[in-house]
């Protein structure tokens, strides 16, 4: 398992061997590609996106 956000971070993370990737904010369309060759899945963190749209403005 490792916590990636960039797509640079997850090729990376892959091409070690990692199965599993936490957030994943940033794929994009080929790191997505490796990933799925390689059996890899990805673990998305989508409320903290909710939570902007809920509360961000309130936030700062």
């Amino acid at each position: 398992m490792a916590h990636a956000y960039t797509a640079r971070a997850i090729r990376r993370a892959i091409e070690c061997g990692v199965r599993t990737i936490e957030h994943g904010n940033l794929v994009d369309a080929d790191t997505a590609k490796l990933m799925a060759e390689k059996g890899a899945f990805a673990v998305p963190t989508q409320v903290t996106y909710e939570m902007l749209a809920k509360h961000g403005a309130e936030a700062g």
